[in-house]
């Protein structure tokens, strides 16, 4: 039986969230961790401010890095933003200043070394932040958000930001099917083997997310040693049937972290207590992929186009930052004549653009032509 230990915490006040964080860390095992290098992989999506919900709050991440730092751990915290300078975007969400603050080391991302993955289905190895070969431990510590494209984000996914800036697109392209990118963040984490996830749920994200979306208050801190036991209970929590979520459903498929029928326990305050019955969740899409070797491309395109929703760039909204431009795995936009045009035959639905856009000037919308 796995363990998801869960506390209520109503905000980010500082000796509040060190309160209930400690309480929360004993109850999952960590203060028997001692001596050991620790990997914290916080979710920094892009430079955004703490109020905005997009990344991993900083108050939550200075009360774990201290109460680790107690029993002689050295810490490690990083993460590869899909496409801004690292520094930038962890200095706006108010990450590094507590790193620094803490002693802790800010770690670049940038190096990497190869991480097999030989139990991983489509993915045999991958090329990571070179850190994970110099650490004992590593801990995701996710945001509570919805996802446009996998509907769920938490720790699983949060690990993807292991892969180097751009490097990301290219895992995009070589995957766009919604199910095979899926399982290639299961592989991933199959080749990291996250120890612990912790999850910071005191505001959370809900509708367009994971960067478009709208704070939550959810007012909760969760905490366990199997990182897809807490993303089971978090969905849940959030009202997913958490079993159909593509990189949950693949996770329990792979019979690592749970086996067939394994129940859940949460030892602190009950899941089933939580459930929130009006959280803005992404819609099931559907994909029309499997249709692709049955008909003509122009039939295949009109059915993609009708059942899958596409980016649509709002110019009075747009800054033409160009940074959708530049995370696009497909090479599907460019920028003409003082706007942001999209070539739909080439985009893959990846989401890649919306997710990244901090101006919100991109929603998902289906169209025919």
């Amino acid at each position: 039986m796995a363990d998801v230990s869960i506390l209520k915490c109503p905000d980010y006040g500082e000796e509040k969230v060190v309160q209930i964080m400690n309480k929360l860390l004993d109850s999952v095992g960590l203060d028997k961790i001692r001596g050991k290098k620790i990997l914290l992989k916080p979710n920094i999506l892009y430079a955004s401010q703490p109020e905005k919900a997009v990344t991993t709050h900083p108050s939550v991440l200075k009360a774990v890095i201290k109460y680790l730092q107690k029993n002689g751990n050295t810490i490690f915290v990083g993460d590869s933003p899909a496409f801004q300078n690292q520094d930038s975007a962890g200095s706006r969400a108010g990450l590094k200043q507590v790193i620094d603050e803490c002693g802790a080391t800010w770690q670049d991302f940038t190096q990497t070394a190869t991480i097999p993955a030989p139990e991983g289905r489509l993915v045999k190895s991958f090329q990571l932040a070179s850190i994970l070969k110099d650490v004992d431990i590593v801990i995701s510590m996710a945001k509570m958000k919805t996802h446009s494209l996998m509907y769920y984000t938490g720790a699983i996914k949060n690990l993807f930001g292991l892969v180097p800036g751009l490097s990301k697109s290219a895992l995009h392209l070589r995957f766009p099917d919604r199910d095979n990118f899926a399982q290639m963040i299961v592989d991933l984490n199959l080749a990291v083997k996250p120890d612990y996830a912790i999850m910071d749920a005191i505001v959370g994200m809900e509708g367009p997310g994971p960067g478009s979306g709208y704070p939550r208050n959810v007012g909760l801190l969760l905490a366990s040693d199997n990182v897809l036991a807490l993303d089971l209970t978090a969905a849940r929590i959030m009202g997913y049937k958490a079993e159909s979520l593509p990189i949950l459903s693949q996770a329990l498929e792979s019979g690592f972290w749970l086996k067939p029928g394994e129940a859940i326990n949460c030892p602190l305050e009950k899941a089933e207590d939580l459930l929130i019955k009006d959280y803005r969740l992404i819609r099931h899409l559907h994909d029309a992929s499997m249709f692709r070797d049955y008909m003509p491309e122009w039939a295949f395109r009109l059915v993609k186009n009708l059942t899958v929703k596409r980016p649509v760039f709002n110019p009075k909204i747009c800054k033409l930052c160009s940074e959708c431009v530049r995370i696009c795995p497909a090479k599907a936009l460019s920028v003409q004549e003082n706007r942001i045009k999209a070539d739909y035959t080439k985009c893959i639905r990846c989401y890649c653009c919306h997710e990244i856009c901090s101006h919100h000037a991109i929603t998902l919308k289906k169209k025919v032509f």
